[in-house]
């Protein structure tokens, strides 16, 4: 990478020895989130609906195929032969949904119940799917919980055996990482694509989301709505916040996929989706903000436990003065530091991580803070749009 090499871009990877942070984490959100889901809403309504309303609707997806996939992938063909359940059945589905997810987050048979919580919770999604009825934003969590079903048996943590010696990198940590990287940026970016169809690129200017808010207000006070908040709605009644934050949403869906190529990109990208999720539960009372939790998996966090060697050049005083002081914020021993002198000005500094990357010059700096959890609120900062141009100022001024 070279120094004056501003946006670098490098695939993420699936096949890349990663430390097992990530997972683990992935393992405890994704498993929580989704008891979360199924624990806070009633889906026994559908042990209410007729067997005669149970068909899915007719468009051109079915004429071209009379049954959907989904009809076969969530097990909705048992009930060729069968009645659909009741309210009691339903309920018991909820439960063994909530009950297995809630176990593989502590460790108790992970894998087992990654593919249990799966299985149904995809069947409950059938029924909605059957009937018509919106997926209610459950779309991503349903897709990670799948990728923790195929994942690894290795990979769980797992509460019978976490003392046990375990390897500290292996690309069996990484590419579920990656594959959902590559859910979440799919999932957006055919989101944004939809817009741009059905509406058109002019889609931020007829949004309205100040319209929706005023609705939400009154949703709010005449009919209990228990989402969303009257003064946060009425902050957004504005016609050009709803521009541009419409255009952010756009843009951010857009480009949301490259989170698995563009490392810098990454913060904006996610944050903007966050973002939308939050413009649409105060404006409409909408719940998407559980999506969030996902999104925020898509950052980098073997980061924090991922080893790196730091070259320095002893003859830039200030630099080197710099790097002890950061080092001492090093808790968990990942920077290894080198001294050398007479190296080329490419090279005042450079990291090398364990994956093989160099970084040189000022993102060999920003690469340092990353790895350091107390330092991780100005890391963030390194993210924003044109950060990357002041630190390179900040760097020849200061430590050249």
């Amino acid at each position: 990478m070279s120094s004056n090499k501003f946006i670098s871009l490098s695939f993420f990877g699936f096949f890349r020895s990663s430390p097992i942070l990530h997972f683990y984490l992935m393992q405890l959100v994704i498993f929580f989130y989704i008891a979360y889901r199924f624990a806070s809403r009633d889906y026994t309504i559908y042990g209410l609906i007729e067997e005669k309303h149970f068909d899915y609707p007719f468009n051109l997806v079915n004429e071209l195929y009379p049954i959907p996939l989904s009809h076969f992938t969530t097990f909705q063909f048992i009930y060729n032969w069968i009645d659909h359940p009741g309210v009691q059945t339903i309920a018991v589905l909820q439960l063994i949904v909530v009950v297995s997810c809630i176990l593989g987050a502590i460790g108790v048979l992970p894998k087992l119940n990654a593919i249990i919580g799966f299985v149904f919770s995809s069947h409950i999604t059938g029924f909605m799917l059957e009937s018509d009825s919106p997926l209610d934003g459950g779309s991503i969590a349903l897709s990670a919980l799948l990728i923790l079903a195929i994942s690894p048996k290795n990979n769980f943590y797992n509460i019978r055996n976490k003392y046990r010696a375990r390897e500290n990198r292996s690309i069996h940590y990484h590419w579920p990482i990656t594959l959902l990287f590559m859910v979440v940026g799919y999932f957006y970016l055919f989101a944004g694509i939809s817009k741009l169809v059905d509406i058109g690129p002019h889609w931020p200017f007829v949004l309205h989301i100040e319209k929706l808010a005023a609705k939400n207000i009154e949703d709010v006070i005449f009919l209990s709505n228990r989402y969303s908040n009257p003064f946060i709605s009425s902050m957004l009644k504005s016609e050009v916040l709803s521009v541009v934050s419409a255009t952010i949403t756009l843009i951010g869906e857009l480009g949301v996929i490259s989170i698995l190529f563009f490392p810098r990109g990454r913060f904006f990208f996610i944050t903007s989706m966050v973002i939308l999720h939050s413009l649409v539960f105060y404006t409409g009372g909408i719940n998407f903000i559980g999506s969030s939790f996902i999104l925020l998996l898509c950052f980098d966090y073997n980061r924090l436990a991922r080893k790196a060697t730091v070259s320095i050049n002893t003859d830039y005083p200030a630099l080197h003065k710099l790097i002890n002081k950061l080092k001492k914020m090093d808790v968990f021993n990942l920077i290894t530091l080198q001294l050398k002198t007479n190296a080329s000005s490419n090279n005042i500094i450079l990291l090398a991580d364990e994956n093989g990357k160099t970084y040189r010059y000022f993102e060999a700096l920003e690469q340092m803070v990353l790895r350091f959890p107390m330092l991780l609120p100005l890391g963030i900062y390194f993210f924003f749009p044109g950060a990357i141009y002041l630190n390179k100022f900040l760097f020849k001024k200061f430590c050249s």
